[in-house]
Order: structure tokens, then sequence, then C-alpha cells
């Protein structure tokens, strides 16, 4: 009976090549389907003819190789992807245009300068604070979009993490599932696609890596972790740590995250935890040299109103008691002096002080103190907004312009002639001028009587005649804007007096620091504004060094800031800054664009390699299919041979 045995195991093969034939063909479009074929091998136990075709197994068509370039290179281009994204939302932020902060910023300085041309313009005043607004709106906004882009990320890592926690514990059920059929002897190659399919819908996210294992178990491992052993998966967690950084973790193990290369997971970790910090760091950079350059400048003007009666700080320290270095403060203070005015507004008369800062041993409280120590003149610490407020005596102003004394500290002169001083010193450093008297006489009466001028450093500036020929009262030659008038009465050979030249008033820095009359109160991008009171009061805003009417040098002095390359390491001004920040965000998204684009290309390639190998191909499926077909008809006609040879031979046989 075995020639009907090799018949019987023909049509059996036949019937299950046409069954996977059919298989194939179904799920040809079907995603992460791998064309299956059977195995088979022919029995040959007989000693002259074999017992027919044994079918050993159906697997599917695979490649590892080709499987592991396939992932790995959608690892890579999901991250790019995800990181292009980000980056193309980011630079519609930065990009100039109406309401960018480009064409703020020459918006305001541009205000700025028609201001300088009629500096007591209630009407440009009022302008030029509505366009420096608009500016630290403008400033607020971007940081806020830049802040929001930072935040959506969040909110997209936190579904991912949601999503990755769904997809293990299914590929460690398959794995469950193929382990069972494999023992039992089954088929799992469906099983085997399904888990294939959840692998690489994880690989979108993170990078992926897998192990095979015994019955057809696979370890999944990603950032080096793995997430899926056996029947065993390991849930994800998202969080943003002390450092504002974005981390994934095992659950249960913040302190360690997982360092994933990968995915969209790696691309929104970069663009969330570098690129984001970055920009707003460039942008909070270009708004605090920003702050620091007008507030420096404005701080020690003048308004129209004149020299103050009270101002208070806008910036607030950590503690009152703790040096001025680490009181955390936006715009640390330095070494250097503060020249303070006090004027008799009564008499117009005005006298010089100078304070000197030490930020690593002054406090607010001692600073309080030294502004108290000067006449006229009471600092006052308030414990509630830890500021610093400054409050003149009725009668009296103050003012931090660096203007001359009018009346120079004469203690020393023995004479009856006493000197007046006025101008505008216009030298660009701060200088002490020391005046000499030459001879012993009276004043534009005696011959050879002289006053010698000499500076800080002891150089001899000039030398000018006020006795024979001199008119008392009269103005000497100006010693870089400092006029010298020396009143009728007598001087003594050897008697001095002393002028305070002040360029730079603040050297220290301490009123951008404490927010002492300045443009702007906050200290970053996210909060900056213009100080509230100037807006509702924009003849305020100190324009002027001198007090004089139509003086517009301080507001020329901050227009000046312009031009200057503050930023950069001195190299970039305020617009080169923010265009290099802008054409950097082109330049990034551009070339994310480029690699994604031959990421996509060698994807369509890997892709279809991957196809010509596993897939199906439905016109050579039909062609098996007609094999099959024709292979079934013969053995069935064989069969019919057999069984009609059977009954021939059968009916030669005698009757017994």
């Amino acid at each position: 009976m075995s020639a009907f045995s090799i018949g019987l195991s023909g049509l059996t093969a036949s019937q299950l090549l046409i069954e996977l034939t059919g298989q194939n063909i179904a799920n040809a479009g079907t995603p992460g389907y791998h064309r299956q074929i059977a195995d088979l091998r022919s029995q040959a136990y007989g000693q002259l003819v074999g017992a027919g075709v044994q079918v050993l197994g159906v697997r599917r068509f695979t490649s590892s190789p080709l499987d592991s370039a396939v992932m790995q290179n959608n690892v890579d281009l999901q991250n790019v992807t995800t990181q292009l994204g980000s980056m193309q939302q980011l630079q519609s932020y930065l990009a100039s245009g109406d309401g960018s902060v480009d064409q703020l910023l020459t918006q305001f300085f541009n205000q700025l300068g028609q201001l300088g041309s009629k500096p007591d313009d209630s009407a440009q005043r009022q302008v030029v604070m509505n366009s420096a607004a608009g500016l630290t709106n403008g400033i607020n906004g971007l940081s806020g979009n830049i802040t929001q882009v930072q935040q959506g990320i969040d909110a997209q890592l936190q579904q991912i993490v949601g999503q990755i926690n769904s997809l293990t514990p299914q590929i460690a059920d398959l794995n469950s599932q193929i382990q069972r059929a494999s023992s039992q002897g089954l088929t799992v190659n469906d099983l085997l696609d399904e888990r294939d399919q959840l692998v690489t819908q994880l690989s979108n996210f993170v990078d992926v890596r897998t192990i095979n294992q015994d019955q057809g178990q696979e370890t999944v491992l990603a950032g080096g972790v793995p997430l899926v052993i056996g029947n065993q998966s390991t849930a994800l967690q998202f969080a943003v740590n002390a450092n504002n950084q974005a981390v994934l973790s095992t659950a249960g193990a913040a302190q360690h995250p997982l360092q994933i290369t990968g995915g969209q997971v790696a691309g929104f970790l970069n663009v969330r935890n570098s690129i984001i910090p970055d920009y707003q760091n460039r942008l909070n950079t270009l708004t605090q040299q920003l702050i620091t350059g007008l507030d420096g400048v404005h701080a020690t003007g003048i308004p129209l109103s004149g020299p103050f009666s009270q101002l208070n700080g806008q910036r607030a320290v950590s503690s009152v008691n703790a040096p001025l270095a680490n009181a955390q403060l936006a715009f640390p203070p330095k070494a250097g002096t503060l020249t303070v005015s006090i004027t008799d507004q009564a008499t117009g008369q005005r006298t010089t002080h100078q304070i000197t800062i030490d930020p690593s041993t002054e406090s607010l409280q001692s600073l309080a103190a030294a502004f108290s120590s000067i006449p006229h003149l009471q600092g006052v610490v308030n414990t509630q907004t830890n500021t610093l407020s400054l409050l003149a005596q009725p009668g009296y102003g103050f003012d931090f312009a660096g203007r001359l004394s009018t009346q120079p500290d004469t203690s020393s002169l023995t004479g009856t002639a006493t000197p007046q001083i006025s101008g505008t010193y216009t030298g660009t450093a701060n200088d002490n001028y020391t005046f000499t008297v030459v001879g012993t006489g009276t004043v534009g009466v005696s011959p050879n009587l002289s006053l010698q001028v000499k500076n800080s450093s002891g150089n001899v500036l000039g030398t000018y005649n006020i006795g024979d020929g001199y008119s008392p009262g009269s103005s000497l030659p100006g010693l870089n804007g400092v006029v010298v008038q020396m009143g009728a009465g007598t001087v003594n050979d050897g008697d001095q007096f002393g002028v305070q030249a002040t360029a730079q008033p603040d050297t220290a820095g301490v009123l951008t620091a404490l927010g002492i009359n300045t443009l702007f109160v906050g200290d970053q991008a996210s909060n900056v504004g213009v100080r509230p009171d100037l807006l509702t009061s924009p003849q305020q805003f100190a324009g002027s060094r001198s007090g004089d009417a139509g003086d517009a040098t301080n507001i020329q002095n901050m227009v000046k800031l312009q031009d200057t390359p503050l930023l950069g390491n001195g190299t970039q001004t305020f617009l080169q800054y923010y265009s290099r920040l802008v054409g950097d965000a082109g330049t990034t998204t551009q070339q994310l664009g480029q690699d994604q684009t031959a990421k996509e290309v060698m994807n369509q390639q890997l892709t279809a390699q991957q196809q010509s190998v596993e897939g199906v191909d439905v016109n050579e499926e039909m062609v098996r299919l007609s094999q099959y077909q024709q292979s079934f008809q013969a053995t069935s006609k064989y069969i019919n041979v057999v069984n009609q040879m059977l009954t021939d031979l059968v009916s030669i046989i005698p009757y017994q």
C-alpha cells in the first residue's frame, strides 16, 4: 500500500502549499507580514522506492541584517524628523518680520533717536516709552513661545511613555504565547509577525535592540535597559529633574535616567534639554545686555523734573544682611564707586559725594547706611521686599549724573577769595583735579599770581593767571568742560582746592543691580518690562546728564548702544547678535531637513530590499499556485493510476 501512501503524502503537501500561497496572497498588503513557505523533504525508508514527501514545517522568509538595518534607519529617521518638527516651530517664532524682536529693537532705537532731537517733547517721550514697552512685550512673548515649545515636548514625551508602557506588556505576552505554542510544536509565524510589528512600533520611540532567546522568545532593550525579558516587561516614567532636564527612567528609578540615543524620544530630549535651553539662554543674554546697557545709562540721568526727592529700588536681594556678591542679584555689582550729587533746591548749590562699593563686604543694610551718611540723604531698606529706597531731605534733591560740585571744599584755603565751579565734565575717565595757588596776593591785582591744575596722576594740565589782568569771577579756560571762576579776595601760596570730575558715576553698577532709577524692571527675557511709572509719567525718563533744558546727552548715550558691540565677546551689536541667533536656527533646521531627506531615501531603499526578500510578490505567488495546482492534479492522476493498476491486478489473480 506504499504507493497509496506516496500519493497521499503528495496530495497533503500540495494542499498545504496551495493554502500557504493563498495565505501569502491574502496578506500581500498586510504590514509586517512575512512570506511563508513549507519546508519539504523526501521520505526514503523503502529499499527501492521512497515513501513520498514529508512536510517538515512552515517558516517565514527573514533577513536579520536587513531587518536590523531597516530598524536602525527608522530609529535615526524618527530622531531627525522629531527634531526637525520642533526646530521648524522654534524657527517660526524667531524669524524676522512684523513684531519680531529685531524689528522692535530697531523701532525703539529709531524712536529714541528722534527724541534726542527734541528731548523735552512730551508726546515723543510717550512714543519712546510705548516703543520700549512693545520691545519688552515682544521679548516676553518670544521667551514664552520658546517655553511653550518646551512644555509641548514634555506633554508629548509623557504621551510617548504611555505608548511605550502599552507596547512592552504586549510584546511580553506574545513572548509567552510563542513559547507555549513552540513547546507544543505549533507554527508561530503569525505571532512572530505580530511581535515584530510591535517592536517596529517601539523603534519609532526609542533605540530598540533585540536579542533572540530560547523557544522563540525575544529580549528587547532600549537605552541600555531591558524593557522586555521573557514574559516580563519594565514600565518607564517621565520626569523633569531639579536642573529642568527631562528624563526617562524605569519606574521608581528617576535618579538613573536612560541614555536614549534614537527614536522620537531622543529627538525630543535633544531639543528640549539642549537646543531650547541654548536659545532661551541666548535670548536671556541679549535681554540682560540690553537691560544692563540701557539701565546703566538711564540710572545716571536726570528727568525733566530735575533731581529726585525719592527713588525706590526695583530689584531685590535675597538677604539684606548678606554681602551683595552673595545676594543672588541678577546683575551683581563689582568693586567700584558711586557718585551722588546733592542739590539745594533753594540756592541751586550742588555738592558731590562718592561711595566706595565692595560687593564682597557691602550688604544692602550697610549700603543704606553709606547713603545715609551723605548730608540731606537717607537710605532705607524695606525688609518686606528686600529693596532699597532713597529719600532726600525736604528742600534737597539727589541724582547720579556725576555733575560737578558748584562749590568745592574750601576748608584748606587761607585767603578770602572763593572759587566757583561750573560746566559739564567731558572727559572719558573719572578724575580728580587739584588746583594749587602759586604766589600770594589779591586776585586780579597782584602780579605773578596763578592757579596750577594737576590731575589725579600728578600731571600738570595747565597754569592760569588769576593775578594782574584777570577779572575776578570770570571763567578760566575749560579743562575737559570744567570751568573755574575765582572770586575777588586774597589767596596764599600753596592753598589748594579740588574738583571731582566724573565720567562714569556708577563704576560698580550698583544702581542697575538694585534697580534704582532704571529704565527696566525684571532681569531676564521672561519678565523684563518698562518701569511702570515711566509709562504713566514719561517726563520721568532720564534723558539729561546736566539737568539743563534741551540737554539730550543721556538719550544720545543710549542711542549709541545700538551700534556698540556689547555681545559676542565685544564683536556683535544687539541686532547682529539676534541675527546670528535666527541664522543659527535656520542653519540647524536646514541641516535637519537634509538629514531627514537622506534618511527617507535610505529607508525607501532598505525597505524595498527587505520586501524583495521577506515580502509577497503576487505574480510570483500566482506562478507557484499554478505549479502546486499541477502537482496536486498530477498526484491525483497518480493515485487513480495506482488504483486502476491494483484493480487490474486483483482481476487477473485466480480466485482460490
